[in-house]
């Protein structure tokens, strides 16, 4: 069964923190949000942070992804696999407990602190080491 994003309480809370490599960047270059207020980078490897958290490539007025057509496969897959379950929905597309949702937003932060902190360094934008 398919997850009903429209049914959201968070309004995409799945479309957060994203790392893309350069090339698909420049690629969409076009796409990405205006106001992120950090850029951080390893390598090929790119994050643009914003106050909210968000994807780069959310539309913060529709909530809609810019490039759904060629979204990462963990965009697919965020909702479905054991280690990136949705918060709100489980896979039948029933609705979560709230401890339940409490526990997999803590997971998910754990994880997504984890990598940060082992992937990436921050950078100014004016591309000097904070």
């Amino acid at each position: 069964m398919k997850i009903d994003c429209s049914k959201c309480p968070d309004n995409q809370e799945c479309c957060g923190i994203m790392i893309f490599d350069s090339g698909f960047l420049e690629e969409n270059i076009n796409k990405i949000e205006d106001g992120f207020i950090q850029v951080i980078q390893k390598g090929d490897m790119i994050h643009y942070l914003y106050e909210d958290s968000r994807c780069c490539f959310l539309d913060r007025k529709t909530r809609l992804c810019k490039i759904y057509d060629k979204r990462p496969q963990v965009c697919k897959d965020y909702g479905y696999l054991e280690k990136l379950p949705c918060p709100f929905f489980k896979k039948s597309g029933a609705r979560r407990s709230p401890a339940s949702q409490t526990k997999i937003e803590r997971m998910i932060d754990k994880q997504v602190d984890i990598s940060l902190k082992n992937n990436l360094q921050p950078k100014n934008l004016n591309n000097q080491e904070s």
